[in-house]
């Protein structure tokens, strides 16, 4: 599960997308959190190639995605049936435009999280 200072930025992100993204599209938010991950790695004294679970080159690399994130991942890769892409790249693609892959990211992760409290 993502920790709750990311669950937060996420849910102030979703009510007011354009405060935080240059356009409402998962991959824009993508890079937001990207670029928030790795001011977090780089605050805690962590230089890995991934972030997220995005690598340098923008694809996902299944070894390095950290736990919490790697639960989210597989939860989007089994709804889609798909094992090839990191949920970003994944949502996007299988989404008609990058805003309605934007909505269906928070979608998918209000599901995820619905699950974990189940358990």
């Amino acid at each position: 599960m993502f920790d709750e200072n990311e669950l937060t930025l996420l849910a102030k992100i979703r009510a007011m997308p354009a405060l935080y993204l240059h356009k409402i599209s998962v991959m824009a938010l993508r890079d937001y959190m990207a670029g928030y991950w790795h001011a977090k790695d780089e605050s805690m004294g962590r230089t890995a190639g991934c972030v997220g679970n995005i690598t340098i080159n923008g694809e996902a690399d299944l070894g390095k995605i950290p736990p919490p994130q790697r639960g989210f991942l597989d939860f989007v890769q089994d709804y889609y049936t798909s094992y090839r892409e990191g949920y970003f790249h994944l949502i996007s693609h299988m989404s008609a435009n990058e805003e309605e892959a934007f909505w269906k990211f928070f979608e998918l992760l209000d599901a995820y999280l619905a699950s974990e409290k189940s358990l």
